[in-house]
Formats: structure tokens, sequence, C-alpha cells
């Protein structure tokens, strides 16, 4: 009976010993159970910088650089063998058709000049005479005083002296356009460059090298290449009709009157471009040939376009994202977004985005998904997309 007691005794302790044990497991999984899943802690930042997504009429611009060259370089060469006697203008001046440029000594032409001249006066004299004699012997020679062949001697030697009478006037007029060579004016308006010669200097008309050049600076063409896809924009649309700008090395617009006027005949294989020209007013002198500078062509007008600030737009591994606001509870989530067009100070989203989606624009780095504002401070997306970065 005592053994009988004892038994259960012990069984009732195993029970009880038993289900403590499974308690404490159940407890110590429990617990690491609800350890590995913390609550996610939610970031707050003090301030965030937000501008709302707009529809905005916005123009489809390239730039590409590209450089000035003149329309026109004329050679200067002298015509007429003599020393230069005056050069009325300094190197790098701008002359007007029309200016003198140089004059040369042509003492030895003047003088041949007068030589014919004197010529031509002695022939008229002889002519004279020729003429009165002929004409004393044509009636004598119908009264039968005067043979035949008298007569038409006389008639020789008066046209012989009207032959020599038009070399002379032909050598006159030679003359004067040799001395006429000897002032060289300026056939353009333009910028003179560099002489070859100077007072004193004896030139020759037989020599194969210019004295000078003139190059024209207004208008002038500026050249550049654009890739072979935007042709179907240049196909599409009259060259002229284009709205183009000049711009320099920081991208600062330059107040030039232009517009294109050709393109080349053939795309390169090497690069996949094709040149194009341009044609801008100069009446300042303010452009000159071989200068570098950027053309800022607008290929199109994209109307009703999506557009955020410029500084919304972040690169990611995946491309591009920008941090959207829910205005309800201020947090921030990260959304990929396609992007198009891009501008200095502007972006166009294609996908991703609605008019009205509130955007973060400052201070991204300090922000992840589900990142929430104290306070949000509403930009004018206007007002930053037209304002010009400071360079």
């Amino acid at each position: 009976m005592k053994l009988q007691n004892s038994s259960i005794f012990q069984n009732k302790y195993f029970f009880w010993g038993s289900i403590g044990i499974i308690l404490i497991l159940v407890c110590k999984i429990g617990s690491m159970f609800f350890a590995s899943k913390p609550i996610p802690k939610i970031y707050t930042v003090p301030l965030a910088e937000v501008a709302h997504v707009i529809k905005k009429t916005v123009p489809y611009e390239i730039t590409a650089p590209g450089t000035f060259m003149t329309m026109q370089q004329i050679s200067i060469y002298n015509r007429v063998d003599g020393e230069i006697l005056t050069m009325p203008f300094k190197e790098g001046d701008i002359v007007k058709e029309g200016d003198i440029l140089y004059t040369l000594n042509v003492a030895d032409q003047e003088a041949k000049l007068a030589q014919v001249q004197g010529s031509l006066e002695k022939d008229m004299a002889l002519l004279e005479d020729a003429k009165k004699e002929y004409d004393r012997n044509a009636k004598l020679f119908k009264q039968g005083f005067v043979s035949a062949s008298q007569l038409d001697l006389l008639k020789s030697n008066r046209d012989s002296l009207e032959a020599s009478i038009k070399t002379d006037q032909g050598n006159i007029d030679y003359m004067k356009i040799q001395i006429g060579y000897a002032t060289i004016r300026s056939p353009i308006t333009g910028r003179i460059g560099f002489t070859k010669v100077n007072i004193g200097t004896l030139v020759k008309a037989s020599s194969t090298a210019p004295i000078t050049t003139i190059m024209k600076l207004d208008p002038m063409d500026f050249i550049f290449s654009l890739s072979e896809k935007y042709l179907d924009f240049l196909n599409k649309t009259p060259l002229d009709k284009f709205k183009i700008a000049l711009t320099d090395e920081n991208y600062v617009e330059k107040t030039a009157i232009g517009k294109l006027i050709a393109l080349d005949n053939s795309i390169s294989t090497a690069t996949g471009s094709l040149q194009v020209k341009a044609r801008f007013d100069n009446k300042n002198f303010e452009f000159w040939p071989g200068q570098y500078l950027n053309i800022k062509i607008v290929l199109e007008e994209k109307k009703d376009a999506l557009i955020v600030p410029a500084r919304a737009v972040q690169s990611g591994p995946k491309g591009p994202y920008v941090f959207v606001c829910k205005e309800e509870d201020q947090t921030f989530s990260m959304r990929d977004v396609k992007v198009g067009i891009t501008a200095e100070t502007w972006a166009l989203v294609e996908t991703g985005l609605k008019e009205g989606d509130l955007v973060l624009v400052s201070g991204q780095n300090a922000f992840k998904n589900g990142t929430k504002a104290a306070k949000l401070e509403k930009q004018d997306t206007n007002l930053l997309i037209e304002a010009k970065d400071k360079k």
C-alpha cells in the first residue's frame, strides 16, 4: 500500500515538472520570435522642401558646339608694277568697300600715257590732212587729171591713219587702266589682315602672293554638327523657322540675331553627324572667324508636359527616382520615374508621376522610404524652373 502511494506521488511531480519545462520552452521560443521582429522605427526630419509636379509647355532644346567662319575672304593682289607710296590703314582695321588700301608710284606708266596721247594727236592731224588731200584729188579724178592708182594710194593713206588713231586710243585706254591699278581699293567691307608690304616696297604684278587679305564679318556663318537622330526634326520644319541662340562657354546667351540656312549633303559615316550652317548678324563685329561658341536650337515645343525641378530627380541603381510626399501624414516614399528632356533647372517626367504630386527638391541624402517630415516648406515650381543657376 505504501509502495503504491509513493508511485503516485512520484508521477504527480513528474507531470508538473514536465508542464513547467514545456512552459519555459514556450516562453523562450516566444521571446525569440518577437525579438526577431521589432516594431519598425519611423525616421523624422525637421523640415522638407517640396514642390508640385506641374503641366507646362516647354521647349525641346539641344546644344552643340561650333565655330564661326567668314562668308567671304578676299586676297588682295597688285596688278601693276610700282613702289608703294601710301598705305592709309592699320592692320586689323575695319575697312569699307571702296576705301583706298595702297597707292603705287606709276610714273613710268604716266609717261607712257603722255607718249601715246601725243601719238594720237599727231595721227589725228595727219588724218585731217589726208582727208583734205583725198577730197581734192577725188574732184580732179572726175575731171581726168588724176589717175585711179593715185587716188587709191591717197585713200589707203587716209584709212591707215584712221586705224592708227584707233590703236592710239586703245593704248591710251590701256594705260589709263594700268594707272588706275596704282590705287588699290577694298572690294568689300570687312577686317583687313596683316600686310606683306610696307611704304617703299617695290611690288611686281607677276607675284603670286597676295599683299594682304580682307574678311567679310557681317553677316557671319556658324558651322556645327548635329547627330543624325535629329534629322527628322530638321526635315519636317523649314530651317529658318527654328529658334536659335548663341551661348558662351558658361552657356550665357549672346544677343545675336540669326537663323539656320543650310544642311550639308551627307552624314559622316565616322561620327554619324550632319554639318549645319547658321547665319548671324554681326554689325558690331562681335564675332570673329574661328571663334568657338555653342548654339542652342529649339527643335519643338512639348505641350502639357509633366515638369519637376531638376534637383528633385536623383540617380539610383535602377535609374532615376524621386521622393514623393504623402501630404496627409507628411511621409516620403521613393518612386522610380522615366525622365525625358532635361534642362538646367527642370526635367520632363514621362512616367511615374502625375500632375499635383508633391516631390522633395532638396536634402535627399537624409531621406529613405518612410521618412517623415515634421514640417513641409512648399516651393513654387514655376519659380524654381525659371531661375537661372549662377555659375
